[in-house]
């Protein structure tokens, strides 16, 4: 549960730029009783093993996340990605940051690497960077700025990762691949 508990913490604080939040612990609370309303006994299963919380999420229909999160969280990668790249934060231009995002997103478009346009948005990157600030990316006195980028840059993909295997649940039950 500590785990699972900590994901939570983790994705409210990703978003905390994009969403209204209740305070954390209100938060947990929310999040848990909601699963208890579409999959009663998850508590049980997250504690087991990884077959039950794979049932879990098995359990759970419809499968939204990819449909909301994708778009915020892939321009959420460009941006973390031209973040990592900055070799002076202490020389940072919002406005050239921006124009650099929205050509590594379009880059990443034709690449393949983005499955919409809809990730090419100045205000997602703009949230993004308001993320980066919080976290002390664009400060030229944080300690270690280059581990503290390939955490966010990691922390970005690790997410995308899971909303893409959500995705491709959601399109394996449509195929009837899946119950």
């Amino acid at each position: 549960m500590a785990a699972f508990d900590d994901s939570v913490a983790a994705l409210r604080d990703l978003f905390k730029f994009e969403f209204f939040f209740p305070e954390k612990e209100e938060f947990r609370r929310e999040v848990g009783s909601e699963l208890s309303l579409r999959s009663p006994g998850w508590e049980d299963a997250v504690a087991s093993d990884g077959d039950a919380i794979r049932a879990v999420l098995h359990s759970l229909r419809p499968l939204l996340a990819h449909r909301v999160l994708r778009a915020f969280l892939s321009a959420y990668r460009v941006a973390a990605d031209e973040i990592a790249a900055l070799l002076d934060p202490a020389a940072f231009d919002e406005s050239v940051f921006l124009v650099a995002c929205v050509r590594r997103g379009r880059q990443y478009l034709l690449q393949h690497r983005l499955r919409s346009a809809e990730s090419v948005s100045e205000p997602l990157f703009r949230a993004a960077l308001g993320l980066a600030r919080n976290r002390g990316l664009l400060d030229p006195k944080t300690t270690d700025r280059e581990a503290a980028c390939a955490d966010f840059v990691r922390e970005v993909a690790t997410a995308l990762h899971h909303v893409e295997a959500i995705s491709a649940l959601g399109s394996a039950r449509r195929a009837g691949l899946v119950r």
